[in-house]
């Protein structure tokens, strides 16, 4: 019986060494398979970039071989060019079109140039044979003729008809001289055929300062006056490039003095970035519907283009607030850099507004939204994020702060009105730094759901002091948030003083007075620092 154990136990051994050998050759095989699949797949993906490695190498060829043509014609070019041989070298085809160009501005120049000095000889010499002749009138009758303007050219009144159709007038004559009428119709004719040839070939500063327009929207607030140019200020750009609002003027006065005519006139004009309808910074200014008269009859020949733009209003309201109220980051509000790409980053209203359950955690929400907002100025990553917690805000306000505070104890309904106003505040703030107008029926939504009902009383079993200050504070808090809700932010003064007494003051509540909100505090300190 133990034999026939023991045998039995041996063949089962001996099964079990075969079986693990081949589940050994098994897994050797298979990861042969995986190599050889591996292979496979390297060798394919070397085969799908080699075309593109190769295209991006023979164009690197192309361009090297490009610029080293155009060296060794310019080398020649500087050999040969004393020396001025009657056959040129055959230039690249890339530089033949430029080399053309300046041969047709050559001869334009010369066909201009030999005529009127040809002219000016002949009409010498016929001068000289006259007053040998006795054909010139005496000097005294010379001096009653009217005094012409200073940078106008007296052969202008003594000018032969063959020489009227080519010679080109530099500038044209001052509307208030008498000599206009002098002028015959063909050489205004000449004048605007050889100013439109040459303004053809040439780069303005004009033109440049179109191309700087929207680099402008973002600018800080500055001002211009219509006093700044003078009486004697030049006539301004050619007909069809007349501005908008006063930055492009401001673009053009920088660009060449010529340019610096007056934009409006009156009152000094002041740039602002523009805000959305109906969500407005109330320390600003208030937009009146129109820019000035004088650029309201130029604003159909350059639209305003994309969401940077700048909006031209008089800003009264601005003028009477200190700068050190202004600029204070409890009032504060960053600006926007100007990003290369398309992308335009808003808040997502719609799903904020139908988001469930909402996050929680209110408070690192409204720290990470006080750095962003704190900073002077706002990259598109900043842009996003700040995007980012906006949603969340309101995420949070549709789940969580719709309780009404009217029946609650003054000292507790005193904080949770105060989370609502910096949420609030910082919602708006959003929407006017991101410059979007949002829908309607999600806004109301938004704002039907945080309820703002200030405590009806004083809670009982404190002091009396604490207990006026308290609700004082609510009452206010509660007024704050009702102007929230219309888009607009409390004047500056109102927003020092309630964050002041939220954050500074002895008599603060005490959820206030924690380490959450020293950040807060030290605002209340300190200026904008440049980030």
């Amino acid at each position: 019986m133990e034999r026939k154990v023991q045998r039995e136990r041996s063949s089962m051994q001996r099964q079990l060494r075969r079986l693990q050998q081949q589940l050994k050759s098994e897994r050797r095989r298979r990861q042969q398979l995986q190599a050889q699949m591996q292979q496979v797949r390297d060798g394919q993906s070397q085969q799908q970039h080699l075309p593109w490695h190769y295209l991006l190498w023979h164009q690197q060829q192309q361009l090297l071989r490009q610029q080293q043509q155009q060296q060794q014609y310019l080398l020649q070019q500087q050999a040969h060019l004393p020396q001025r041989p009657l056959h040129q070298p055959q230039p690249p085809p890339l530089l033949q079109h430029d080399q053309e160009k300046r041969q047709r501005l050559m001869q334009q120049q010369e066909q201009h140039v030999m005529p009127v000095e040809e002219g000016t000889r002949q009409h010498t010499q016929r001068k000289r044979r006259r007053e040998e002749q006795g054909e010139l009138q005496p000097r005294e009758e010379e001096q009653h003729r009217p005094r012409q303007h200073g940078n106008q050219h007296p052969g202008h009144l003594v000018e032969d008809e063959w020489l009227e159709p080519e010679l080109p007038i530099a500038q044209a004559p001052q509307p208030s001289t008498s000599q206009q009428a002098l002028q015959h119709s063909t050489a205004g004719a000449a004048a605007r055929r050889s100013t439109s040839e040459d303004r053809s070939t040439q780069v303005t500063p004009f033109q440049v300062a179109i191309q700087l327009i929207p680099v402008l929207s973002s600018a800080p607030v500055v001002s211009i006056s219509a006093a700044a140019a003078g009486d004697d200020a030049p006539v301004g750009p050619p007909v069809g490039a007349v501005t908008s609002n006063a930055g492009v003027a401001l673009v053009l006065a920088a660009a060449e003095p010529k340019f610096a005519a007056p934009v409006t006139t009156g009152k000094a004009v002041k740039l602002k970035p523009r805000t959305v309808s109906g969500l407005q910074n109330h320390g600003s200014g208030k937009s009146n519907g129109t820019a000035a008269a004088g650029t309201a009859a130029a604003g159909s020949a350059i639209a305003a283009s994309g969401s940077t733009s700048a909006s031209t209003t008089p800003t009264d309201d601005s003028d009477s607030v200190p700068d050190d109220i202004r600029e204070h980051p409890f009032v504060h509000l960053p600006q926007r850099l100007a990003s290369t790409t398309t992308e335009t980053v808003l808040v997502d209203l719609r799903r904020a507004v139908t988001a469930c359950p909402g996050r929680l955690d209110l408070i690192p929400l409204l720290q990470e939204a006080r750095d962003v907002l704190s900073r002077r100025f706002l990259c598109l990553e900043m842009q996003k994020k700040l995007a980012h917690l906006a949603g969340a805000l309101i995420e949070h306000a549709m789940n969580h702060q719709h309780q009404d505070l009217s029946k609650v104890r003054t000292t507790r309904a005193l904080v949770r009105l105060a989370l609502r106003f910096l949420l609030m505040d910082v919602v708006v703030s959003a929407f006017i730094v991101l410059d979007q107008t949002p829908d309607g029926d999600f806004w109301k939504r938004f704002t039907d759901t945080v309820s703002h009902s200030p405590p009806l009383g004083p809670s009982q079993g404190s002091g009396e002091g604490r207990n006026t200050f308290a609700l004082c504070l609510a009452r206010e808090l509660s007024k704050a948030i009702v102007t929230l809700k219309t888009g607009v932010r409390p004047k500056p003064e109102d927003l020092m003083r309630i964050k002041h007494m939220l954050f500074c003051s002895p008599s603060s509540p005490s959820r206030f007075r924690r380490p959450d909100f020293d950040g807060w505090r030290q605002d209340s300190c300190e200026r904008i620092d440049e980030q």
